[in-house]
């Protein structure tokens, strides 16, 4: 029988290096808390199957530099019907930073780079994955509209070719909020994760709804 790849070593190496290397960004600044809470339809498989998931984010943010950020989410996903799945989650934990704030055509636009870390369970199946990608994000007749691309780079895991290597993780991201009040937005989203190892891919498919407060 083949060993697994050290899942546990690598994860847990790889959050406490992002903890650490994000405690002086926020150290003696003025910081926001973003919390965001959602509910959602997932897509999980290697084949169609469709599941209700939950989701939580805390995003902590220093607004006097360029929107430097820590930003942790987390997602569950019910059990399905695929034999070499089961239910899925996901734990990310990304830092950031906007470095342009711009108007176009009297538009407001944002754009920033962010970087992290992400562990994938799917049943008996897991992947850790590290990288980053660009953060764009406008306001629109009322709606605050933020886009993510971003690709991580497979460590370890059991979802590429014939279960047995990791796979490198693409990410698409889109959201609209719509602001309530100064500290509270409903918003939905749409998101699809395509997880390509050696030929063989595992997609990852969600769209919902939820409620973000700010502190």
């Amino acid at each position: 029988m083949k060993k697994k790849p050290p899942r546990c070593k690598a994860r847990n190496a790889l959050v406490a290096i992002a903890i650490l290397a994000a405690i002086p960004a926020t150290a003696n600044a003025t910081l926001r808390y973003d919390f965001r809470a959602y509910g959602s339809v997932s897509n999980l498989a290697f084949s169609n199957m469709y599941q209700p998931q939950l989701g939580l984010s805390l995003k902590i943010a220093r607004t006097h530099h360029h929107d430097e950020y820590i930003a942790i989410h987390a997602r569950l996903a019910a059990r399905n019907a695929d034999p070499n799945g089961g239910a899925a989650g996901v734990f990310s934990i990304y830092a950031g930073s906007n470095f342009l704030h711009t108007k176009i055509a009297a538009i407001p636009f944002t754009a920033g780079l962010y970087a992290g870390y992400q562990h994938l369970w799917y049943g008996p199946l897991y992947n850790n994955a590290v990288g980053g990608g660009l953060r764009l994000q406008t306001k629109v007749l009322g709606l605050i509209l933020t886009g993510k691309v971003g690709a991580l780079y497979g460590l370890s895991g059991t979802v590429g070719w014939h279960l047995n290597c990791p796979g490198n993780d693409f990410v698409f991201y889109g959201r609209a909020a719509y602001p309530v009040n100064k500290n509270l937005s409903v918003f939905g989203f749409v998101r699809q994760e395509r997880y390509v190892g050696n030929g063989n891919a595992l997609t990852a498919r969600d769209a919902g709804m939820g409620f973000q407060a700010k502190f």
